[in-house]
C-alpha cells in the first residue's frame, strides 16, 4: 500500500499565487496525500481561500494560527501531520504533477529517507532565471558524507532549501525549523542529511521556484539575513566538528564562515546596518572554532588588528604567489 505522505504549505500574503499553489498539489498523480494549510495569520484573503479549498476537497486541512513567521507555519504542519513522509511547498510556488510519484518512486528503489528533486526556477513572469546545465542536482544515490560538501559549490542552495525534498517523518523527531530566523533551512540541513545518510536525487524539474530578486538597496533585513547564516554555519561547525568522516567539511564550514565573517566588516552596506552586538558576536563565535591551520590562525591575529589590513596583505600574497607560480612556467 502506498505510504501516505503530508504537503505542507506556510501561508502569508501569497493571495495572488495561492491558487496556483494549492490546485498545482491537488492534481499530483501521487493520490495518497494530505494537503496541510497553514494559514500564518495571514491579512489577506488568504484565510477565506484555504477555507474554501477545504470545504471541496477532503484531504485538506486547514490550520489558522497567529503570525508568527515561516518556520513557526512549517513546524505547525509538522506537528499536526499524519504522513510517513513530508514535503514543504512554499505558497508562491508550484510542483509539477508528478513531483511527489517521482519522488516516491525513488524513495522506494533506493531505500533512502531523504529524496532531492530538481527545480526550475522562474521569474515573477514564468521566464527561466537559471539554465538547467546549471544545476548541481544528478540522478543518483548519495551518502550524507558525500553529498554535504556540496552545498558550498555553485548553486549549492539547490541542496539546501527545504522545498524540493521529500523526507521521512523521523528525519524531524528531534528537529525543527529555527522560529525567529531567516535562513530556517540552513540551520537544519546539515543534521538532516546526516542523519537520512543515504539521500537519493533525481534531476527532473518537479518544483517551479520563483525566484525574487532583491533590489540593490541594503537594508537591516539583509544585515540579519547575514548574521542569521553566519549562526547557522557556527551551529553547523559545532555539529560537524563531533564526527571525524565530516572533517573536511568542518574545515570547509569554518573557512566559509570566516569569509562572510570578512564580508560582514568590510562591505559598507552590511557594516553600516548591521550592529556592534552582532559583529561582535560573529567574531566570538569564529573565535572558538577549533582546529585552525597556522595560516588562519595568522589570518586570524591579522583580523583582530583590522579586517581591512588583513584583507589587504591576503591579497597582496596571492598576487606574489601568482606572478612565482607564472615564473616557473615561463621558465620551465
Amino acid at each position: 500500500m502506498d505510504f501516505l505522505v503530508s504537503v505542507i504549505v506556510p501561508i502569508y500574503k501569497v493571495e495572488q499565487f495561492l491558487d496556483r499553489c494549492v490546485e498545482s498539489i491537488q492534481c499530483q498523480t501521487y493520490k495518497n496525500i494530505e494537503i496541510i494549510l497553514v494559514d500564518d495569520g495571514s491579512p489577506d484573503k488568504c484565510p477565506e481561500i484555504c477555507d474554501n479549498f477545504s470545504q471541496k476537497d477532503e484531504r485538506i486541512k486547514v490550520i489558522h494560527k497567529n503570525n508568527g513567521g515561516l518556520s513557526a507555519a512549517r513546524n505547525t504542519g509538522i506537528e499536526v501531520s499524519s504522513g510517513e513522509f513530508l514535503c514543504f511547498v512554499d505558497s508562491d510556488d508550484y510542483i509539477q504533477p508528478t513531483m511527489v510519484e517521482h519522488l516516491v518512486d525513488a524513495i522506494k528503489n533506493s531505500g533512502a529517507k531523504l529524496a532531492v528533486t530538481n527545480l526550475k526556477t522562474v521569474d515573477e513572469y514564468g521566464n527561466r532565471v537559471f539554465n538547467l546545465e546549471e544545476s548541481p542536482i544528478i540522478d543518483g544515490v548519495f551518502s550524507g558524507q558525500e553529498l554535504l560538501p556540496k552545498i558550498y559549490q555553485k548553486m549549492g542552495w539547490y541542496y539546501i532549501v527545504a522545498w524540493n525534498k521529500l523526507y521521512h517523518r523521523d528525519l524531524f523527531e528531534f528537529i525543527r525549523f529555527p522560529e525567529g530566523k531567516i535562513h530556517e533551512d540552513e540551520y537544519i540541513i546539515t543534521e538532516i542529511m546526516w542523519k537520512a545518510q543515504k539521500i537519493v536525487c533525481i534531476s527532473s524539474e518537479e518544483y517551479i521556484y520563483t525566484y525574487q530578486r532583491q533590489g540593490s538597496i541594503m537594508t537591516e533585513k539583509q544585515a540579519q539575513s547575514h548574521c542569521d547564516w553566519l549562526e547557522a554555519l557556527y551551529l553547523r561547525y559545532q555539529f560537524c566538528s563531533a564526527i571525524e568522516k565530516l572533517s573536511e567539511f568542518t574545515k570547509d564550514t569554518r573557512a566559509v564562515y570566516f569569509r562572510e565573517l570578512n564580508n560582514l566588516y568590510l562591505d559598507d552596506n552590511l557594516k553600516k546596518c548591521s550592529t556592534r552586538k552582532q559583529r561582535k558576536t560573529a567574531k566570538y563565535q569564529y573565535k572558538f572554532m577549533g582546529g585552525k591551520s597556522n595560516t588562519e590562525k595568522v589570518n586570524w591575529i591579522l583580523f583582530q588588528i583590522s579586517p581591512n589590513l588583513e584583507y589587504r596583505i591576503v591579497q597582496f600574497v596571492r598576487k606574489i604567489r601568482i606572478i612565482l607560480k607564472n615564473s616557473e612556467g615561463d621558465f620551465l
